[in-house]
């Protein structure tokens, strides 16, 4: 497997999962049928979040109006505005920590 870019997911509950980043758009959120990648935290907006990889500028990250905010490294993102998430930078949404990776992904382990 090639190495990629991938988020990792950390809710509240500790169970982290990872998320490739597609060539598109990712968009994150509560809403099943408008995200790829679904988030259920309540404190998380229908659509929160969306995430560009391009071969010009890298991997953005962009707070899409959300009610309660999006923060990486723990600065508030401005809303509608893209802004470069860095690898291993650590965005947060509601409970919910998003990290950007890159390299192998790691293979799920299934119980």
């Amino acid at each position: 497997m090639t190495n990629t870019f991938f988020v990792e997911i950390i809710p509240s509950d500790l169970k982290i999962r990872r998320f490739l980043v597609p060539a598109e758009q990712l968009l994150v959120g509560r809403s099943q049928n408008r995200c790829q990648l679904v988030v259920t935290d309540p404190r998380v907006s229908r659509i929160h979040l969306r995430i560009v990889r391009s071969p010009d500028l890298g991997v953005t990250i962009t707070d899409m109006h959300s009610a309660n905010g999006s923060f990486l490294d723990g600065h508030r993102l401005p809303p509608g505005m893209a802004i470069t998430w860095l690898i291993d930078q650590m965005a947060a949404i509601g409970s919910t920590q998003l990290t950007l990776r890159y390299g192998k992904l790691p293979e799920e382990t299934s119980s």
